[in-house]
């Protein structure tokens, strides 16, 4: 019984992970699993403190440059990423690294929408 009861609570601990992993987005504030200038701006709002706060969860998926906290830097890294520009083609993005690569955490991907009122000059 004590066997079975270890191979349940073991099957529904990787079945929650696997949930988490494969309906979150790095950079997405929202949580819909899209990555777009709707989350940018909440992630600014934050990081400005203003009245949005960012629950544990979102702070662990906007932290896209992996230094342990939601800042500038992480808006800059969404920013470029969004636009496409700077060569910044993963999230989460490591500038120290040599080489831009996934870390030991799982990558998690999604979609991306940028429209045409998603420029950055």
């Amino acid at each position: 019984m004590k066997r079975f009861l270890a191979v349940l609570i073991a099957f529904i601990f990787v079945a929650a992970i696997s949930s988490f992993a494969s309906e979150k987005v790095y950079g997405d504030a929202y949580g819909d699993g899209v990555l777009n200038m709707k989350d940018l701006v909440k992630i600014s709002q934050s990081v400005a403190g203003d009245d949005v706060t960012l629950t544990d969860n979102e702070k662990i998926l906007c932290d896209v440059d992996r230094d342990m906290d939601v800042d500038e830097d992480d808006l800059d890294v969404l920013s470029k990423y969004l636009a496409k520009i700077e060569g910044i083609e993963l999230l989460p993005y490591v500038e120290s690294e040599p080489e831009q690569t996934r870390r030991d955490e799982p990558v998690i991907g999604g979609d991306v929408e940028v429209g045409a009122g998603d420029v950055f000059g």
